[in-house]
């Protein structure tokens, strides 16, 4: 089901105006609602993440094609039932677009690496010939448990026409054990494994 949203107003000299603004999740591995700060031109979307990859798309229609931005604020609840230790976003726009301003805000010591946009008509994901995409790689820091919170967000700036189509790939990284865990509960296990039998042997012998 697409929700059209009045949209963000950006207001500096020589951009053109967000005038409207649709969106969708996928409903199943990721949920959304989008509230938009119009003084400050921020889509903030407060979502749940259930599984990997999560989806979220939709349209900007703009006043004019000279460059508009805008911004994507994410709050995600972790409800995957795994702990994150990272997270990547991939970018997709129908046609060429740039990444800026990206950083995480909750947990505060996470880091970001980001790749810009190229060209992706070749093999194309969502929008055929006129695709690109760009990669938003978030990395901890602190880890982000399930029922605990993500945020973070990046601009995005764009050209050319007046309606413009986006789809974000939302993609937590989950944590691994530290590398001496996993050997000592296999020894645990072990250990009780040979104390039962060895407990057994002797009730058997008497």
């Amino acid at each position: 089901m697409l929700c059209l949203v009045a949209a963000l107003g950006w207001g500096s000299a020589g951009y053109a105006s967000i005038i409207n603004f649709t969106y969708t999740s996928d409903y199943t591995n990721f949920q959304c609602y989008v509230n938009y700060d119009y003084g400050n031109s921020v889509a903030n979307i407060d979502g749940d993440q259930y599984a990997s990859p999560g989806h979220m798309s939709g349209y900007f229609y703009t006043d004019s094609a000279e460059d508009p931005k805008a911004t994507k604020s994410y709050q995600i609840l972790n409800e995957s039932g795994f702990t994150w230790a990272g997270y990547n976003v991939n970018v997709y726009m129908d046609r060429a677009f740039s990444i800026s301003n990206a950083f995480a805000t909750l947990p505060a010591d996470w880091t970001v690496a980001v790749t810009q946009p190229v060209y992706n008509g070749a093999t194309p994901s969502y929008f055929g010939l006129n695709e690109y995409v760009g990669y938003v790689k978030f990395m901890a820091g602190t880890l982000v448990p399930d029922g605990s919170q993500l945020n973070f967000q990046y601009d995005v700036g764009f050209g050319g026409a007046t309606t413009y189509r986006f789809a974000d790939e939302l993609i937590p990284v989950e944590a691994v054990p530290e590398p001496g865990v996993a050997p000592l509960l296999a020894g645990a296990a072990m250990l009780l494994f040979g104390v039962r039998w060895a407990v057994r042997r002797s009730a058997r012998t008497h």
